[in-house]
């Protein structure tokens, strides 16, 4: 059984100011921003929806009501440092930790019996191996996966995984093995179906090329959950980022969508400075739809009706809407700081700021800031699911 967590304050290293940039949040950042929810997360069926903040600072989790914005009771403890949420049906939840000395340990937070934060249980979620650079995604009806690399002896890497996960239960229904040797993991998705449905992973391979300098060989993979089968695969322009799950435009079948690169800022194909937004078959990864996007984004989610797609522009300083029915950037908002993640409802764009401590609201209408919520310390990550 798990135990209650006190929600014990970060160390010295966590303190506000400067400090907020420490190599802690610097790096969380990057993993936060590569791992895309796989359920863009609306209202839920049959339940109010709720948008769970993870307060890297704190330690904790904010809930907010997903229509006014409200503040839903105190502070959750979710373990150190959360950075990646994933919501459960009834409010539980997985959070994968950000912190550099906590790399991989994701924490299963569930209600007790009383009505108070200290009425939460929190307990680590064993993956049955030393984990590396960990994702998580969900797919909105109470499953989840984690992918990570595996630390082989004497630190050396393994073959990565994708582990599946009953968020009610905090329990690993299934593992697979993912990567080939020397492939890391790019991005992430799950998607519900039948027979427990659909994982979606994005795969780079950087070896030496033919004159010696580097070279990159990238590929997308669905697995059966279940399984662990694949049953589609195909290879990629560049490392598939930012995978999620969404309808298409007017609410049509689902797709699978990601970000590649198309132009790069240098020689070796790391650093892109555009990108395409690809719309994929999910059952075989065929191509249905392309975005060409005006500027890589820093984060980027899919909104639940499929028409637009919202991104924060490189520096986190702008909103941009895409209209993916149109093919055209339909408006650019500035925002009042720099955006670090975002999450997208019928209704609302929300995005975090780390350095204010806030949650921005923008009107999806017409593009207006409805308010700004005041939440724990540093918020890097936002997930919508049931309240």
């Amino acid at each position: 059984m798990g135990q209650p967590v006190d929600g014990a304050r970060p160390p010295a290293a966590y303190a506000p100011g400067m400090g907020r940039w420490s190599a802690l949040v610097a790096r969380s950042l990057a993993a936060v921003l590569l791992a895309a929810c796989a359920a863009p997360g609306g209202r839920a069926a049959g339940g109010q929806s709720a948008l769970f903040v993870a307060n890297a600072l704190d330690d904790s989790v904010t809930r907010l009501d997903g229509e006014s914005g409200r503040v839903i009771g105190p502070d959750l403890p979710a373990g150190r440092a959360p950075g990646q949420l994933a919501p459960g049906p009834d409010g539980s939840l997985l959070a994968l930790s950000a912190a550099a000395d906590r790399d991989g340990e994701v924490t299963h937070l569930t209600r007790a019996a009383g009505r108070g934060a200290r009425d939460w249980l929190a307990r680590p979620l064993p993956l049955g191996a030393p984990a590396r650079r960990a994702l998580l995604a969900g797919d909105g009806a109470g499953g989840a996966a984690v992918g990570y690399d595996v630390s082989g002896p004497g630190g050396r890497d393994g073959a990565c995984r994708v582990a599946l996960v009953d968020v009610r239960r905090g329990e690993v229904r299934r593992t697979h093995t993912v990567c080939a040797a020397g492939e890391r993991m790019t991005g992430l998705a799950l998607a519900v179906g039948p027979g427990g449905g659909t994982a979606f992973v994005g795969l780079t391979l950087r070896v030496a090329g033919a004159g010696g300098g580097p070279a990159a060989g990238h590929r997308l993979v669905a697995l059966d959950a279940e399984t662990g089968a694949v049953v589609a695969r195909r290879a990629m322009p560049g490392p598939p980022e930012y995978l999620t799950v969404a309808p298409g435009t007017e609410r049509t079948a689902p797709r699978l969508y990601g970000v590649v690169g198309s132009d790069y800022i240098d020689a070796d194909e790391t650093t892109p400075a555009r990108g395409r937004l690809l719309g994929l078959d999910p059952a075989t990864l065929a191509d249905e739809s392309e975005f060409r996007l005006p500027a890589w984004p820093r984060a980027l989610a899919v909104a639940p009706d499929g028409g637009r797609a919202y991104g924060l522009t490189p520096g986190g300083g702008a909103l941009m809407d895409l209209d993916l029915g149109r093919g055209v950037e339909a408006r650019r908002t500035a925002l009042p700081g720099w955006g670090t993640r975002l999450a997208v409802g019928e209704r609302w764009v929300y995005v975090a700021d780390t350095a204010s401590d806030e949650v921005w609201q923008f009107d999806r209408g017409d593009g207006r800031l409805a308010r700004s919520i005041r939440v724990g310390r540093g918020p890097i990550g936002l997930a919508l699911g049931p309240a």
